[in-house]
This record gives C-alpha cells, sequence and structure tokens, in this order.
C-alpha cells in the first residue's frame, strides 16, 4: 500500500478549509482499509477517516478530504496519511 498527496505542501494563510487529495496505489493485490490524515491538535479533517477499496495489481484510488486549521497553526505544515 503506497500514499500519495497531490501536492508537496499545503498553504493555510486563513482558517478556511482546503481541498487535500491523496493517492492510494496498490502494488500488491485488492486491499480495502481506513485512511486518516495525522493532523497537529486543533485541526479537523472531514471526513476524520474514510475507507478505501485498491481493487488489485497497480490499481489506485483516489481520496478527498477538507482540513480546516487550528488556531495558532503553522502557516505551511507537512502530514503524512496513515492507513490502519
Amino acid at each position: 500500500m503506497a500514499l500519495r498527496f497531490e501536492r508537496g505542501a499545503y498553504l493555510f494563510a486563513d482558517d478556511s478549509p482546503r481541498e487535500v487529495r491523496v493517492g492510494v496505489e496498490s502494488p500488491g493485490g485488492a486491499v480495502t482499509g481506513p485512511v486518516r490524515l495525522d493532523l497537529p491538535r486543533g485541526w479537523r479533517a472531514t471526513p476524520a477517516e474514510t475507507t478505501v477499496t485498491v481493487n488489485g495489481p497497480d490499481a489506485q484510488a483516489f481520496l478527498r478530504f477538507w482540513v480546516r486549521p487550528g488556531a495558532g497553526g503553522l502557516p505551511t505544515l507537512y502530514w503524512t496519511a496513515g492507513f490502519t
């Protein structure tokens, strides 16, 4: 299972939510499982968690989250997606 963001970094200049897209690939067989973003305290993602299904070798799926920064957050943030 490989996860990658559509962009290398996202800029949050204010508290407006931003769309964050995550690509999911499976070099092996079909997989299904939950994906969530690991965000700083006070930040929110909608949905908080979603389920992805990748249907086999070299298949891809794309997930969309809306991220809202919390008070006092960093202007530029790098984070990771987690597959549990």
